[in-house]
């Protein structure tokens, strides 16, 4: 709420210690969110209204390309699969920051007609899991990492919320302009 770090001056610092994971991690996150938009071009979805359902198509597209992608060149299917779930855990997490910070600690409504919350879309990314085709080491030890993260994200977001319920109560918003003037600026 209080600006980028960047603009702080004060920058997350790298995690030394697990750089190369981390490196990893973000860039296939990346990619599965590029593969995504691929998929649509690729599956016909821009000629037809968009629906909740190429959302899911788009999703299980991305994500086979992703942990085939990882498989090869990591030796890890999970890690691909985990690097996507990430991708969506983090969108859920940035949405709901921006809804306490615009409107405040009362219940919200995911509203949009098109792209289901990414939560509703991780839940069936996880059916991969129990297709038979799937690496059994590879789905158990997704599950396992993907466990952690969401306990971590958990713990985060009740640290986070109540910064950010704070700043709400402040007066900052979720737009620029409430960014600029925590700043300072």
């Amino acid at each position: 709420a209080s600006g980028t770090p960047l603009a702080s001056g004060a920058p997350i610092p790298e995690p030394t210690h697990n750089l190369n994971l981390a490196i990893v991690l973000l860039n296939h996150m990346e990619r599965f969110v590029m593969a995504h938009e691929i998929a649509h071009l690729v599956r016909g979805h821009l000629d037809e209204a968009p629906s909740p359902q190429q959302e899911f198509e788009a999703d299980a597209s991305s994500l086979v390309l992703i942990t085939l992608l990882s498989e090869r060149r990591h030796g890890s299917w999970a890690m691909g699969y985990w690097a996507a779930e990430l991708a969506l855990v983090a969108m859920n997490f940035l949405y709901r920051a921006v809804g306490l910070v615009e409107f405040g600690p009362v219940p919200q409504s995911w509203i949009s007609k098109t792209h289901p919350d990414p939560m509703a879309r991780r839940e069936a990314m996880r059916g991969i899991w129990l297709e038979a085709r799937m690496p059994p080491a590879g789905v158990l030890a997704a599950r396992g990492v993907c466990a952690i993260t969401e306990a971590q994200f958990q713990s985060l977001w009740e640290f986070a919320s109540a910064a950010l319920t704070l700043e709400h109560q402040r007066g900052a918003r979720a737009g620029l302009e409430g960014l600029i003037a925590l700043d300072g600026n």
